[in-house]
């Protein structure tokens, strides 16, 4: 390495299901994968699932926009919708997908068995505890092809803003207070 960075742009809109993570793709996360599922895979290259399915505007699972990308992704209260959509166009009649929603490592907070490709909205239950996670959406399909999606959230942590505004403002009005006494008497101290 010489120290030197270099920086790619390209004019293309993102899109997730152009994306093509190594994770999902490589044989060290494939031996991570239970035993059952990998031989129902029945893939050849080296334990991976997907091979070099093509995927934009043919098969995968997706996000909606309008909730979690873009501007905020901070989720708060007890649960919170979450709007994906899943694509297929190979229109078999008894396609599964599977899909699972999981921050980072944590068990699954969802999962749920479709039959039929779509847009869909589910309610997910949030944890009991404030939380900066990556939230992964993932789709099985009947073939054990893996697809993903992910965000990253913060749950509950917007309520600590409540908290520092409920500690500092007593204490500025109070500074207020005192103030505007010492200035409507002239120029006498206050008591120390």
């Amino acid at each position: 390495m010489n120290g030197n960075l270099y920086c790619f742009e390209t004019n293309t809109v993102y899109h997730p299901m152009r994306s093509w993570r190594s994770q999902v793709c490589t044989a060290s996360v494939a031996r991570a994968w239970p035993a059952p599922l990998l031989r129902s895979a029945s893939t050849s290259w080296r334990g991976c699932r997907n091979v070099f399915e093509q995927r934009e505007g043919h098969l995968g699972i997706e996000l909606r926009r309008r909730q979690l990308r873009g501007g905020g992704r901070y989720v708060s209260g007890a649960s919170f919708e979450i709007e994906f959509e899943i694509y297929d166009e190979r229109h078999l009649p008894n396609a599964t997908y599977n899909v699972t929603v999981r921050l980072g490592q944590m068990p699954p907070m969802m999962t749920r068995s479709y039959d039929s490709p779509g847009r869909k909205l589910e309610v997910v239950d949030c944890p009991n505890r404030t939380l900066e996670a990556v939230l992964v959406l993932s789709m099985v399909n009947e073939h054990a092809q893996y697809f993903e999606d992910t965000v990253h959230v913060q749950m509950n942590t917007e309520f600590e803003e409540i908290f520092k505004w409920t500690t500092a403002l007593p204490l500025f009005l109070l500074t207020l207070v005192l103030t505007a006494s010492s200035l409507s008497r002239g120029t006498e101290q206050l008591p120390v």
